[in-house]
């Protein structure tokens, strides 16, 4: 009769250990994987926006409306009814929806980049400038200034 005891493998008391670690291994390679080809996604340009151009209705009307909308923007935002960032975007959403009216495009769906690719400047700087205080974590800007430069861009607009 024997009464030693016997030397075990030591893959066996590791073998849960030994399966964490090769599921680990697999997800660091997936995941290395996925960025790589998210990257290389990325680096491809995005499609420029269809343009379609139309002919604006009554330009002054158009005018004297969004011109209205940001005078009340302006009187809640003195009356403290919104706050910085939302008079930021609101300001932004009301620029866009002028030029969507008075030329067709449709860039209040537009972002920054597709924006800058249709080929209208003063819009671009208008919502450059909106950008940081619409959605920094702290919203910082002059919204007074920025306010008289989208109401001259709207009284300039040809």
């Amino acid at each position: 009769m024997r009464t030693g005891v016997g030397v075990q493998n030591p893959a066996s008391y590791a073998i849960w250990p030994m399966i964490i670690l090769i599921i680990v291994i697999l997800g660091i390679i997936g995941y290395s994987i996925y960025t790589y080809f998210r990257k290389k996604q990325k680096k491809k340009a995005p499609p420029k926006p269809i343009v379609v151009k139309t002919p604006p209705p009554n330009l002054y009307a158009l005018k004297e409306k969004y011109i209205a909308e940001l005078d009340n923007l302006s009187r809640d935002f003195i009356n403290e009814k919104v706050s910085l960032r939302i008079g930021f975007q609101q300001m932004s959403s009301i620029i866009r929806h002028f030029v969507f009216e008075a030329t067709g495009i449709q860039v209040q769906n537009y972002t920054l980049d597709e924006i800058r690719t249709v080929g209208l400047p003063r819009l671009d700087e208008l919502v450059t400038e909106y950008y940081n205080p619409e959605f920094a974590r702290m919203s910082k800007g002059d919204f007074v200034e920025s306010m008289n430069k989208t109401k001259r861009v709207i009284e300039q607009w040809k």
